[in-house]
């Protein structure tokens, strides 16, 4: 069941997001998110933004919304996220963030998150694009976004040089469907 996160279940999220980080790039895995391979866990200053952004109307600039999956037990499968642009004149539009659990990959989660925050969003009567940036070498989520009707805009082959390596990035987006 896919829930909206609330205050009850920001220390297990974080949590989540912490155990996430922790595999960001190790053992030979995917390089999922722009940080070095060495960063554990999920800064704080950025819980509390997250936290903040939840409180904020979607339409305002630092919105965000945040939905999770859990198994029976309560533990978290996955996440999705959609959140305002930074930029002016923009609030037609949102970016997506998301996660899988590594035990729960590979089972249609992500494909399950991301058609929820595209049914939130066309729901939603406000957003029009919902915008995506990945890391090109997670192949994984490259397919998963354009499985689901992402298109690539484009791909910039040294946006991160992340613990001395270029990484390259890829900025995608899917016209909401209301």
């Amino acid at each position: 069941m896919i829930i909206p996160l609330d205050d009850s279940q920001f220390k297990k999220f974080f949590s989540y997001l912490d155990e996430q980080l922790s595999e960001n790039g190790q053992a030979g895995g995917v390089l999922f998110q722009p940080v070095s391979r060495s960063q554990n866990g999920f800064p704080v200053e950025k819980q509390a933004g997250f936290i903040e952004g939840l409180k904020i109307a979607v339409g305002h600039i630092s919105w965000r919304r945040a939905w999770v999956k859990c198994d029976e037990a309560g533990n978290i499968q996955g996440h999705v996220d959609l959140r305002s642009r930074r930029e002016p004149n923009t609030s037609h539009r949102a970016l997506l963030g998301m996660g899988v659990h590594q035990n729960y990959r590979h089972r249609g989660t992500g494909t399950e998150l991301v058609n929820f925050a595209l049914a939130w969003a066309a729901g939603s009567g406000l957003i029009k694009n919902i915008d995506l940036e990945v890391l090109a070498a997670n192949v994984p989520a490259v397919h998963l976004y354009k499985k689901t009707g992402f298109e690539q805009l484009c791909k910039v082959d040294d946006m991160f040089v992340i613990d001395g390596k270029a990484e390259p990035y890829i900025w995608m987006t899917k016209r909401v469907e209301s």
